[in-house]
């Protein structure tokens, strides 16, 4: 809330007091610091806080103080769907697999891109605690702004554990049925990247030039079985990297 705020504040509040303060007035200073303990949020949602707290069936007897308000205010945007921080670390951690396919909030996939340094540095606990303090920032940023959860999928290479991924995430409602249907493969996306006129032609040689190499080197009859897989595994990567890539730019491009 903002200043401008103060007046129809002071008025919801003497509103909840005529109902719950048995009619006592309340003091010009009360007023004030009940305003700014309750500030950082936005004037609608105070309010809801304060139409939670009436008909809560047990604080709502008694002339709320303001952590009655932040209270109901923070229950309800737990409420909203997202994963507590610990669960989002441990879904987002899956994603250092390769193969795996990952659906996860905005919130988690940008906390993890600042944890993974950390973790490929070999500090398990710092990257944890990196996830950890960034998802929290990024959640409360989100739910101040009153912002839904949006959920996507980064895709892994292997193809049953993608299909078994997204079948979950559809029937948990995460992702909906078009939404699953829409996700390109990877190499979908590979084709798709090269062939946006948003890439330099240099770059797009490169990424051809690699693709074909890693192609011509797995179906070579000197490459060992061992060499092959992890060709392979490199192909997928660069190919999953684009599907990336592009529902970046995409997500990026919507909120344009």
């Amino acid at each position: 809330m903002r200043e401008p705020d103060f007046d129809p504040f002071v008025s919801m509040l003497d509103d909840v007091a005529a109902l719950l303060n048995h009619g006592k007035p309340l003091t010009a200073g009360y007023k004030s610091m009940f305003f700014r303990a309750v500030a950082k949020h936005p004037l609608d949602v105070v309010r809801n806080g304060f139409d939670a707290h009436v008909k809560d069936p047990q604080r709502g007897r008694f002339m709320p103080v303001p952590a009655d308000i932040l209270a109901q205010i923070g229950g309800s945007a737990c409420a909203d769907g997202r994963p507590g921080p610990e669960e989002a670390w441990a879904t987002a951690l899956r994603a250092s697999d390769e193969s795996a396919t990952v659906v996860w909030t905005d919130e988690a996939s940008r906390a993890w891109a600042i944890a993974l340094p950390v973790l490929k540095n070999g500090d398990d606990i710092g990257a944890r605690m990196a996830f950890k303090e960034a998802y929290v920032r990024l959640v409360e940023e989100a739910r101040r702004a009153r912002r839904q959860p949006v959920w996507t999928a980064s895709l892994g290479f292997d193809p049953a554990m993608r299909d078994e991924a997204l079948r979950d995430a559809q029937a948990a409602g995460l992702l909906s049925g078009p939404e699953v249907l829409a996700l390109p493969s990877p190499a979908e996306s590979f084709a798709a990247l090269v062939s946006s006129p948003a890439i330099p032609d240099e770059t797009r040689e490169k990424l051809l030039a690699l693709r074909e190499m890693l192609a011509r080197r797995i179906d070579g009859p000197n490459a060992s079985d061992v060499e092959r897989q992890r060709l392979a595994e490199l192909k997928a990567e660069t190919e999953r990297k684009a599907t990336e890539y592009l529902a970046a730019a995409s997500h990026a491009g919507a909120q344009a």
